[in-house]
């Protein structure tokens, strides 16, 4: 799994991730892909799935 930076997701068009907002990496099982989301506070507010091939 990888994670684009800031400056690396301005580039893809993509809006950058705020730097109060806590990051934590979700397993991924048998139905789904391993996952990173972003809370600020206790509110989801991004969830982004990547792995070796796609982001």
């Amino acid at each position: 799994m990888f994670t684009l930076t800031n400056d690396q997701r301005k580039y893809f068009g993509l809006p950058p991730i705020p730097t109060g907002w806590r990051k934590e990496v979700l397993p991924g099982g048998p139905y789904r892909k391993k996952s990173t989301i972003y809370f600020d506070k206790e509110t989801i507010r991004r969830q982004i799935v990547s792995d070796e091939t796609e982001y």
